[in-house]
C-alpha cells in the first residue's frame, strides 16, 4: 500500500477522448458552461481522512507539468494526427486543469462531488477524478487485498491470450475506474507482451505514448447530453452531435455512441447519409447480443452491408462475455471490445468501486442520460421524466 500517495502518468493521463471532445469543444462553443455530478452506486462509508487526502492530491495534479514537451509534441503529431499544432500547443504548454473547479465534501458518509466551470476547461477532470478516487479508496478503506505484480501481470497476459486465440479485436478502456496508476501500467506490460494486431490499443493517452501504441476513442455521453442542452433539443441531438463530429473530424474518428438518449431514437435520426459517414456505433448499456441484431438489421434495412461496419462493445466486458459476442456476431459485422475495469481492477475479494461522473447542466440546464435498459440514468429526477416522456413520444411515431 502507498498510504494514500496517489500516482498518475501526469496531465496526459486521460482518456483520449475528453481531448477530442475539449478540442471541438474549444472551437465551437468555447464559452458554455458545464457542471458534472458524481454518482457512486457502491455502498461506501467514506471519511474526513478520505476528503482530506482528496483534496490534497487535487490540488497537487493540478501542479504537474509536461516532462520533456518537445518529445511529447512529435509524439501527439504522430499518434493523433487529428489534433492540431495549436491544441497539441495548449495541452503541452497550458495548465488545463483547475482545483477550484472540483469541490469535495462529505454528506453523512456519501462522497458529495461537483465540477463547474467553463465546459471546455472542466471536460478533462471526470477521468483523472475517477482514477484518484478509486485509488485513494483501495489505500485508505479497502486495504484487504495484495498487490502482487507478477499475479497482475499474469493475469492480465491470460486474457489477452484468450481473446487472441478466439479471435477478438480488443482494447482497453480501462483508465477511470484502475485499481492504480501502476496496476494500469503493469496491465498494459501484459496486454502488449502477446505482440498481436488483434490488441489495437489504449484509451489513456499518456499510456498509449508511452509505449507507441495506438489511443483510441471518439466521444462520450457528455458530447450528445451538452448538445441538448445547447441546441435545447433532446430528439435530434444525435443527428446535431453527428453534424458537428463529421464536419470536424471527417473520416477520423468515425465511431458513434448510440444510447444517449436510447439506440431507438438514436437510429431514427442515424440514415443512409449518416451511416455512409460513420465507420460504426459503440455499445455502452443494455444488451449486446440484442444491440447487435438491432444495429445489423438497421444497416441492412439501409442497403448497408453490416460486414463493412464496426460495433465496439464497451459495457462491464469480460474476456468471456466479449468472445461469447464475437462467436455470435463476428462473421456478421466487424466486432471490437474495449474492456475496462476488468483488466485493469481485478482484485480477488476486493470489488471495484461502481461509480460514475455524468454531466449535469450545459448553461445552467439541467441534462440527462437515459441509455439502454435499466441501472445506467443519470441526471435530475424531473429533467429525467421530461426527457423520458420525450422519447417515448418520438419513438412511437408522435
Amino acid at each position: 500500500m502507498s498510504n494514500g500517495n496517489v500516482k498518475s502518468g501526469g496531465i496526459l493521463d486521460n482518456d483520449l477522448y475528453k481531448f477530442t471532445m475539449k478540442q471541438l469543444i474549444d472551437d465551437i462553443q468555447p464559452e458554455a458552461t458545464a457542471s458534472y455530478k458524481f454518482y457512486c452506486r457502491t455502498p461506501v462509508e467514506f471519511n474526513a481522512e478520505f476528503v482530506d487526502r482528496l483534496n490534497q492530491i487535487i490540488n497537487n495534479y493540478c501542479l504537474q507539468t509536461i516532462l520533456m514537451p518537445d518529445e511529447c509534441t512529435e509524439s501527439l503529431k504522430r499518434l493523433c494526427p487529428y489534433f492540431s499544432d495549436g491544441f497539441i500547443d495548449k495541452i503541452i504548454n497550458c495548465n488545463l486543469l483547475s482545483p477550484d473547479s472540483v469541490k469535495c465534501s462529505l454528506d453523512g458518509s456519501k462522497l458529495d462531488i461537483t465540477i463547474d466551470g467553463l465546459w471546455s476547461d472542466v471536460i478533462l477532470w471526470e477521468v483523472p477524478l475517477m482514477a484518484i478516487i478509486s485509488e485513494l479508496y483501495f489505500d485508505l478503506i479497502d486495504t484487504n487485498w495484495t498487490n502482487d505484480v507478477t499475479s497482475i501481470f499474469n493475469i492480465a497476459r491470460e486474457k489477452a491470450i484468450k481473446l487472441d486465440n478466439a479471435g477478438c479485436k480488443f482494447a482497453d478502456f480501462g483508465t477511470r475506474r484502475r485499481r492504480s496508476f501502476d496496476t494500469h501500467n503493469i496491465v498494459l506490460d501484459a496486454l502488449t507482451s502477446i505482440d498481436s494486431d488483434r490488441f489495437i490499443g489504449t484509451s489513456n493517452l499518456a499510456l498509449a505514448m508511452m509505449r507507441n501504441i495506438k489511443p483510441v476513442g471518439t466521444m462520450a455521453h457528455e458530447f450528445i447530453m451538452g448538445v441538448s442542452g445547447i441546441y435545447n433539443d433532446v430528439r435530434h441531438a444525435n443527428k446535431i452531435a453527428m453534424d458537428l463530429w463529421n464536419v470536424y473530424y471527417d473520416d477520423n474518428l468515425s465511431i458513434m455512441l448510440t444510447d444517449t438518449f436510447t439506440t431507438d431514437l438514436f437510429l431514427k435520426d442515424f440514415d443512409f447519409h449518416i451511416a455512409n459517414k460513420y465507420s460504426g456505433v459503440r455499445q455502452d448499456s443494455g444488451d449486446p447480443f440484442k444491440f447487435a441484431t438491432k444495429i445489423i438489421d438497421h444497416y441492412t434495412n439501409l442497403d448497408i452491408d453490416p460486414s463493412t461496419k464496426t460495433i465496439v462493445f464497451s459495457d462491464g466486458l469480460s474476456p468471456r462475455s466479449a468472445i461469447n459476442i464475437h462467436e455470435i456476431f463476428n462473421d456478421k459485422i466487424n466486432c471490437v471490445f474495449g474492456i475496462g475495469t476488468n483488466f485493469t481492477n481485478d482484485f480477488k475479494g476486493s470489488k471495484p468501486l461502481n461509480m460514475v461522473i455524468k454531466l449535469d447542466k450545459i448553461n445552467d440546464i439541467n441534462v440527462c442520460k437515459i441509455g439502454d435498459g435499466h441501472g445506467k440514468e443519470t441526471g435530475d429526477k424531473e429533467t429525467i421524466k421530461l426527457v423520458k416522456s420525450i422519447i417515448k413520444g418520438d419513438t412511437n411515431g408522435q
